[in-house]
């Protein structure tokens, strides 16, 4: 019952329709080709920048990535949930409802694995039943499900759960042992969050498993094995992140993987735990980056340990899910902390709960704690769950707005924008309505910020930012503030505009940069725009000599748009 209440709840969803990601893997699974012409296969959805010189070349000259990107990868092997995509868009194309569908019977199978593996644990009663309750209502797992290009989190965290199941009755001589690798392996395939069913075996050797310790490590070995093999081929297949900041491989930058963990681990436990810290986290300023880990690594050991460690002294499922959970959070701090990340880890979490709540607590306030926090993993989660699982459609309505406001050009200069996205990904959208008059697209800059802009001459703007460009974490998936620097003398020359950054901020970020065009900016067909009031507006190109100051933008109208 509590299964198909859960599944009902992300219903709601059906009419999410198509969201960013969701357009680029429809245009390679429909057409067979990516934005540049090139054949793509259809397991291989999740390449959105190949490590191609030409590719990027191409992708600079059109304005589907922005002047200030520089070589990059993101290129992810999800072969499974690629193959599940193209399915739908090549069964029901313009259907994207039974798209949706088919997520949330994933999300009841991912529900139904986990309840069996808590079975496993628990058996029969009150904890099973409130483990499984505690799970399937988690308002964390919302976007997961509305979202269909995060489906591949649902696939792998089936397998990884299912992983988990077949080993431990492999263990106690009830099944097969090939069987637990083998959906490793598919978990693996499906997502690299997969991975984080490695910290549930690893954890279950340690606390559960009552052979030897040679004969635990055996146990685990197959696991250890596809995990390396996988890392490897993975590498050097040309699969991986590089050159934005939003995802990090640790092989390349292990240090920088170290300290990710670091301070992305307690953000992400501490939204499992209380409320989404993860997507306030997003809004703080970067360098308070340091101090928010800390007071969450505090809060994370200060309330884990009042509620939970007298039951983890004394219960080895307790230790083993305390522990998987622990550790199956560090493949998910390879990117940015968010409440999508945390399906594995609220798998541990939510068994400790419903240990925890099954068992008479003799201290008051420990009583009223645990009773609170239970009160926020049911009746608002169930309203977050409602809620999350149709946010991805205000995204979609912020991009079809920004979309739907640009004119039609052969060539759209942006002044300024919210984030470059909103503009970039409009030949996309255009391509896809074999719409191919937009030849290109030149964003200037991305800011919430007031800008100045002053004509120079008849060829050439500068724009200036008070604290620079590029500042906060919605940038950074177009530029890696850890490596890369666009200091005085960046140049980046498009053929018909370049580039120059003439003034930078302490961090290497542009604080002023001059553009330079090939002839007169309103020559060529070339159509100016920048945002204002919640979409793009025509923009006046002020006199030489002239200076113009563009106002800040307003972040509730950039999100819900003009009123009325």
């Amino acid at each position: 019952i509590v299964i198909v209440a859960a599944t009902a709840i992300t219903l709601l969803g059906l009419g999410n329709g198509l969201v960013l990601d969701d357009f680029f893997q429809r245009q390679i699974a429909v057409r067979g080709h990516d934005l540049f012409g090139r054949p793509h296969p259809v397991w291989d959805l999740f390449t959105f920048v190949p490590d191609d010189a030409d590719v990027y070349q191409r992708g600079l000259a059109k304005g589907i990535w922005p002047w200030w990107m520089g070589p990059t990868l993101i290129s992810f092997f999800r072969p499974i949930a690629s193959l599940t995509h193209a399915a739908d868009y090549l069964l029901w194309t313009e259907s994207p409802w039974l798209m949706h569908l088919h997520s949330s019977l994933w999300y009841a199978a991912t529900l139904t694995m986990a309840a069996i593996a808590y079975r496993g644990f628990f058996g029969p009663g009150l904890v099973l039943g409130v483990a499984v309750l505690l799970f399937a209502i988690d308002g964390n797992h919302g976007l997961v499900v509305g979202w269909l290009a995060t489906r591949n989190m649902l696939i792998a965290t089936t397998f990884a759960l299912g992983a988990l199941h077949a080993h431990r009755r492999a263990r106690q001589g009830e099944g097969p042992r090939w069987s637990s690798p083998l959906l490793f392996a598919l978990a693996l395939c499906s997502a690299e969050f997969g991975l984080g069913a490695l910290g549930y075996l690893v954890a279950f050797a340690l606390f559960m498993d009552r052979g030897s310790w040679r004969e635990r490590l055996v146990s685990i070995a197959p696991h250890l094995a596809i995990a390396v093999v996988w890392q490897v081929a993975y590498t050097m297949s040309g699969f991986g992140a590089r050159g934005v900041g939003l995802y990090l491989h640790p092989a390349d930058h292990p240090w920088s993987f170290v300290g990710a963990v670091v301070s992305r681990w307690p953000i992400l436990v501490l939204t499992q735990l209380t409320v989404p810290v993860s997507e306030i986290w997003a809004f703080a300023p970067p360098r308070y980056e340091v101090a928010i880990a800390v007071v969450a690594g505090l809060a994370v050991l200060a309330l884990g340990g009042y509620l939970f460690l007298p039951l983890i002294r004394r219960d080895p499922r307790a230790r083993m899910l305390a522990t998987g959970a622990a550790l199956a959070v560090i493949p998910s701090c390879t990117t940015l902390p968010h409440s999508r990340l945390l399906l594995l880890v609220g798998f541990g979490i939510f068994g400790l709960f419903a240990m925890l709540v099954a068992e008479p607590i003799e201290q008051l306030w420990r009583r009223r704690l645990t009773a609170l926090l239970v009160l926020r993993h049911t009746a608002l989660a169930v309203v977050l769950l409602a809620i999350s699982v149709v946010s991805p459609t205000s995204l979609g309505a912020m991009f079809d707005r920004a979309e739907g406001s640009l004119p039609t050009a052969q060539t759209l200069v942006v002044v300024n924008a919210p984030h470059a996205f909103l503009a970039n990904f409009t030949p996309i959208f255009r391509e896809m309505r074999d719409d191919f008059t937009l030849q290109r697209m030149r964003v200037l800059g991305t800011t919430m910020e007031a800008v100045t802009l002053t004509r120079e001459d008849a060829r050439t703007v500068r724009l200036e930012v008070e604290g620079g460009y590029l500042e906060g974490r919605f940038h950074h998936i177009t530029y890696d503030p850890a490596h890369d620097r666009r200091d005085v003398g960046y140049r980046v020359d498009l053929g018909d505009m370049a580039a120059e950054v003439v003034a930078a901020t302490e961090d290497h970020r542009p604080l002023a940069v001059r553009f330079q065009f090939d002839d007169d900016l309103s020559a060529n067909g070339r159509t100016w725009v920048t945002w204002s009031r919640g979409r793009f507006e025509p923009f006046d190109l002020p006199a030489v000599g002239e200076t113009v100051e563009l106002p800040p933008l307003d972040f509730q109208m950039v999100l819900e748009g003009p009123a009325g």
